[in-house]
């Protein structure tokens, strides 16, 4: 185990052994740095399988498995609403425009008309 791996491992340790699962201590010395989440896994895990040094990877290498998946999957949502939005503009906006461009064209004739025909009806 590499310096920071150890310095995790011996304070969920030292949580399984003391029972204190609110201060995190390595060596007598509250170590308050970090939130005690980590630690936790790590004592539950020590807990559940014993203290050994695969124990004490065993919850981050899941969580970071856990990370990744939901990386992946949230990637794929946003790619694919990317793509659908991006279809859907190619066909909706010409189809508007023209709908538009009808609806205005029409719009103004028939105002046209009708003041027109109300000039005749007031001559």
């Amino acid at each position: 185990m590499d310096d920071v791996d150890a310095v995790q491992a011996q304070i969920s340790r030292n949580m399984l052994d003391s029972g204190d699962w609110v201060t995190a201590r390595l060596d007598g010395i509250a170590y308050l740095e970090k939130s005690p989440l980590k630690y936790w896994m790590i004592a539950i895990s020590y807990w559940a399988f014993g203290v050994h040094d695969w124990v004490a990877r065993l919850p981050l290498a899941i969580s970071t498995g856990a990370g990744a998946n939901s990386r992946i999957a949230i990637g794929t949502a946003v790619i694919g609403g990317m793509l659908t939005a991006t279809a859907l503009a190619i066909f909706y906006i010409p189809f508007f425009f023209v709908l538009v461009r009808r609806g205005v064209r029409d719009g103004l004739r028939i105002v046209r008309e009708r003041i027109r025909q109300r000039r005749e009806a007031r001559a």
